[in-house]
C-alpha cells in the first residue's frame, strides 16, 4: 500500500536530516513508505495501529527516530527533568549563565521546584521566571550550533523535540506533515506553552497556575508539503 508521495518524500529526507543518513534508518524508513505498519510494536503510539496508512507510517518513522535518539520525548510526568536532561546530554551548556533556566534545571524530584512554598506563590514564581528561561534555553541551545523545534503530535502525554542546525530548521520549521481530525501533526518552534501545561500538571498546580507571559504561538504560519517543497 503506497502513502501519499509528499508525505513519502518528506519521511525521506526527516530520516536524512535527523540521523545524517545512517543507512539502517534510511532501509527502515524505505519499508515503512512502501509498506506501513499495522502493529502497535511498529507503529509506535498507543491505539494508533488502526490509522490511517499515511498516519501509520508517519508516526512509525517518528517512532524510529526517536528510539535512535535523534527525537528527545519528554513524558507529563517527567518533564521537569527536560533541562537537566538536555544539559547531561551536552545540548545545552552547564555554564550557561541563567538564573532563570537554573530555576527549571532540577534532578527529577518535583518538590524542588515548587519547595514549600505555597502552591499558588510557587505557580505564580514558575510563570514569572518561565519567559526568560525559555530565551536563556534557546540562547544555550544555539551556543551549541543549534535550534529547537518541536514535533507537534495533537494528542498524547509525550513532548517531542528535535535539535538540528539552522540550515535544517529552515526546511522544517513549521510544516504540517500530515492533518488528523485532532489538529495537523506538524514541526514547529518550541511552543513553550505545552511545556508549561505539563510542567504544571507534573506538580499539581494546575488549579492555582496563572498564565505565563508567552505569545501564542503564529499557527496562521504552518505550511503544507507541497509548500515546502516535498
Amino acid at each position: 500500500m503506497s502513502i501519499d508521495t509528499h508525505l513519502a518524500a518528506a519521511l525521506v529526507r526527516l530520516t536524512l536530516d535527523l540521523s545524517g543518513g545512517d543507512p539502517a534508518l534510511m532501509e527502515k524508513t524505505q519499508a515503512i513508505i512502501a509498506d506501513p505498519p499495522t502493529t502497535l510494536e511498529e507503529v509506535g503510539f498507543y491505539g494508533a495501529e488502526d490509522f490511517p496508512a499515511d498516519e501509520r507510517a508517519l508516526r512509525a518513522v517518528l517512532f524510529r527516530l526517536s528510539q535512535a535518539g535523534h527525537i528527545l520525548g519528554f513524558e507529563d510526568k517527567y518533564v521537569s527533568e527536560m533541562i537537566g536532561a538536555l544539559i547531561q546530554n551536552g545540548l545545552v551548556p552547564e555554564n550557561h549563565g541563567s538564573e532563570a533556566l537554573t530555576t527549571f534545571t532540577i534532578d527529577g524530584d518535583m518538590d524542588e521546584l515548587v519547595s514549600d512554598d505555597d502552591p499558588v506563590e510557587a505557580a505564580e514564581r514558575m510563570a514569572a521566571q518561565l519567559p526568560a528561561a525559555t530565551r536563556a534555553l534557546e540562547a544555550a541551545v544555539a551556543s551549541k550550533g543549534q535550534q529547537i523545534l518541536y514535533v507537534d503530535l495533537p494528542v498524547g502525554d509525550t513532548l517531542h523535540y528535535i535539535f538540528v542546525s539552522p540550515e535544517v530548521a529552515k526546511t522544517w520549521k513549521d510544516v504540517i506533515l500530515y492533518r488528523t481530525d485532532d489538529g495537523p501533526i506538524a514541526i514547529t518552534g518550541p511552543q513553550w506553552m505545552h511545556f508549561w501545561e505539563f510542567l504544571i500538571e507534573s506538580a499539581d498546580l494546575e488549579d492555582d497556575a496563572p498564565e505565563p507571559d508567552l505569545p501564542p504561538y503564529p499557527v496562521e504560519n504552518l505550511r503544507s508539503l507541497k509548500d515546502a517543497g516535498f
